[in-house]
């Protein structure tokens, strides 16, 4: 761990090149650096083993003789088995290090939403329960865009809403304890009061209304956070000219005001593309057709 840090130090400040391959080696270096004590557990249990020899008494009729030898296997067997305990303690240690308290804690499921004229409306009083309340919506190319509603404030109705996400550490999400909202990226603790103000480890802010009984989000407000977004994901989407469900990895489709559609055919393609307001509004809801 130190050998790998030092040599981080080195290129850090230019004493020696930085290059891929030395880069990699000491990274390497750092991480399976934490396998250690297991490596050193299995070493200790092996020698365990190693000395789970026995040592004979030639002459059971000499009393002397027949005690030391009981002595000396009752000792070889206590250090056997306490070098096995140790081990397994050590490695049991290591591994839930490894595995569950390094990691930093995940999200929760968001419930997927989908929007009624172009709009998300949520009723406030949900967020009465001081909780953090995930929400996603899988726009027409797959792109899954989060975001959440929480009360700023424990005795009073003060509602927020924001994306998932963070300008500086990006789309890994946030946690709420207690009166603490918790990048996961970074593990900044941020004060509820300022959650929707942007800058710093705040999450982005996302435009709403809320009229004391409601919240309300505009699907346009939504895609506009698309890009903080990674995931993407299959969907199932209608072709605004045959109406037929189709998915969104169709290769025929077409930007129209910000909004990919997607198409059975070429056909369809190039019927919408000579005429779109007869299939669609600008807002992207479909028209009936005639």
């Amino acid at each position: 761990d130190r050998l790998g840090f030092f040599g981080l130090s080195l290129m850090q400040e230019g004493i020696i090149k930085t290059t891929p391959k030395l880069l990699s080696v000491i990274a390497k270096i750092i991480y399976f650096n934490g396998f250690l004590p297991i490596i050193f557990s299995c070493f200790l249990m092996i020698l365990g083993v190693f000395g789970l020899k026995f040592i004979r008494c030639e002459d059971q009729n000499n009393i002397v003789k027949f005690r030391e030898f009981k002595a000396a296997k009752f000792k070889v067997f206590s250090e056997f088995f306490y070098s096995v305990l140790c081990g397994f303690i050590i490695i049991f240690i290591s591994l839930f290090y490894i595995l569950v308290a390094s990691k930093p804690p995940k999200i929760d499921n968001p419930t997927i939403i989908e929007p009624i004229n172009a709009e998300f409306k949520f009723d406030a009083s949900i967020l009465k329960d001081n909780k953090l309340h995930r929400y996603a919506y899988i726009t027409d190319d797959g792109h899954k865009v989060r975001f959440f509603l929480l009360n700023r404030f424990s005795d009073k109705l003060a509602p927020v809403a924001v994306f998932d996400a963070c300008a500086i550490c990006g789309d890994m999400g946030y946690v709420k304890k207690g009166d603490e909202l918790i990048c996961i990226s970074c593990n900044v603790r941020i004060f509820l009061p300022s959650v929707g103000k942007a800058g710093g480890c705040n999450p982005i802010p996302l435009e709403y209304k809320f009229d004391g009984e409601n919240i309300i989000i505009s699907l346009k407000a939504v895609e506009n956070g698309t890009s903080f977004f990674s995931e993407v994901v299959e969907k199932t989407v209608i072709d605004p000219v045959s109406r037929e469900k189709i998915k969104n990895n169709s290769k025929f489709r077409y930007l129209y005001y910000g909004r990919i559609y997607f198409f059975q055919n070429e056909k369809n393609q190039a019927e919408f593309e000579a005429n779109p307001e007869k299939f669609v509004e600008t807002n992207g809801i479909l028209k009936e057709l005639k």
